[in-house]
């Protein structure tokens, strides 16, 4: 994600650091904003064993508000740590994001769908690298093992699947389309996530203001299984960053405490008058840094 918000304050990285993954133990347990690692030397004995299909329990912890945000990860297959967009070994791995989002300090429990992939390096790992966009990005990588019982010998193993939805209950329009699900998890599995976190948060003032309108809860349906059920193959879209913005701003109204937790720049960028808002803006006016705002206010967490 490209910043452009200029961080005036620096904050010293120990107990005065914001954001780190705790579980699986990261090779530096200390927040750092350092790419691609956070600093960390590199470590090819794996701290977590799982299975291709299975969910796992991340730790994230936040130790202030520039750490929060939506998480972000992925996976070098050759081990290591690099991480640069041209490296063909690495790919995207969906994190389910905790539904009550991510406070100003604490510990978070998103999970993980392991996706099909074969590790390839040193000890036959991988390496996950895990990270948020907030406050200027926090990172943090750990090795892994990942095994995939019943495979075979020879067996294919890739990435995400361009699959037909289908059955889908809550995001009903998506059936028939062609979307994309991360290997090891159902459309269905998505599909009943995508509802909880819909039913828990739409009606929770602490997230939106205007969450019970009607205009809210069509809208914020319609953002979330765009956003969950990404189209692939034939199936196309033409849900834009406007159309996400003015959900999230303008029908649902979020609170301060929330503006980082949805992602609008992950939807193509369309014409000034999508979305057919008023108050539509350009792409960077709601979200100060593309993926989140951060409240000149939270520049003073530097000092805690």
């Amino acid at each position: 994600m490209k910043a452009i918000l200029l961080i005036l304050a620096v904050c010293i990285v120990g107990v005065y650091s914001h954001a780190v993954l705790l579980q699986p133990p990261a090779w530096w347990r200390t927040a750092s904003r350092e790419r691609p690692c956070g600093g960390a030397t590199y470590v090819s004995t794996p701290s977590a064993t799982w299975p291709v299909g299975s969910t796992q329990t991340l730790k994230w912890w936040i130790i202030a508000l520039d750490g929060a945000g939506i998480m972000y990860g992925k996976i070098n297959t050759e081990g290591g740590t690099d991480f640069s967009p041209n490296n063909t070994k690495v790919m995207n791995v969906t994190i389910i994001q905790p539904v009550d989002g991510y406070r100003a300090q604490g510990s978070f429990y998103p999970n993980i769908t392991v996706p099909k992939v074969t590790c390839t390096g040193p000890n036959g790992t991988c390496t996950m690298q895990v990270f948020t966009p907030g406050g200027g990005g926090w990172y943090s990588c750990a090795t892994l093992n990942i095994t995939c019982p019943g495979c075979g010998a020879g067996k294919p193993i890739s990435g995400d699947d361009c699959v037909k939805a289908q059955g889908l209950s809550f995001c009903a329009s998506r059936n028939g389309d062609q979307v994309l699900v991360p290997d090891g998890q159902s459309a269905l599995q998505i599909d009943n996530l995508v509802s909880k976190s819909y039913n828990q948060n739409h009606p929770n003032p602490n997230v939106f203001y205007n969450g019970n309108s009607s205009q809210c809860m069509t809208g914020y349906k319609e953002m979330l299984c765009e956003l969950y059920f990404s189209r692939c193959g034939n199936s196309t879209s033409t849900y834009t960053q406007q159309q996400c913005k003015k959900v999230i701003n303008d029908q649902c109204n979020i609170t301060a405490a929330h503006q980082y937790l949805y992602d609008c720049t992950v939807f193509p960028l369309g014409t000034q008058n999508s979305g057919n808002s008023e108050s539509s803006m350009d792409a960077n006016a709601f979200f100060i840094y593309p993926s989140f705002i951060l409240l000149f206010s939270l520049l003073t967490f530097c000092l805690f």
